[in-house]
Order: structure tokens, then C-alpha cells, then sequence
């Protein structure tokens, strides 16, 4: 089964870490998903968000459930794939 990241953040360092540490160690058959809220102009990242109730970024959704908010990096990243 073909497993499916989100990632909810923002433009700052803590996840620009986050992103690049989720990066390095998801398998390449895993869709990852990036939602830039400051690029969601329409709405439609404050729906997911809340769909999935994300409260604070950076937030990583796998498989369409909630799995960690706050800063992890990869070795921590690594338990949840």
C-alpha cells in the first residue's frame, strides 16, 4: 500500500527543518504533500487542517491521521513509517 505524507507549515526555520528531515528518510514510493499556509489563498489548507485537526505547524498527517505536531527530525521520524 502506497502511504501518503502531509506536512503543514509554515515559512520558518523550525519547519524548514522539519520538511527536510521528514525528506531524508520517507521511502520513495511515498506521496508527500506540502501545504505552505501562507500560500493557501483560497481556504483549502485551513479545511484540510482542521479536517485533520491541526492546530500548530509544523504538523505531519500520515495516512489521513494525525501524527506529530512540533519539531522531529529524522531518526525520531523514522518509528512512524
Amino acid at each position: 500500500m502506497r502511504r501518503r505524507i502531509e506536512l503543514f507549515r509554515a515559512n520558518c526555520k523550525l519547519c524548514d527543518y522539519t520538511e527536510s528531515e521528514i525528506k531524508k528518510v520517507i521511502p520513495k514510493e511515498t506521496e508527500i504533500i506540502v501545504y505552505r499556509l501562507e500560500d493557501c489563498v483560497n481556504g483549502s489548507c485551513c479545511v484540510k487542517a482542521e479536517k485533520y485537526g491541526v492546530k500548530a505547524v509544523p504538523s505531519i498527517v500520515i495516512d489521513g491521521k494525525l501524527a506529530v505536531t512540533g519539531k522531529i527530525n529524522s531518526k525520531e521520524f523514522e518509528r512512524y513509517l
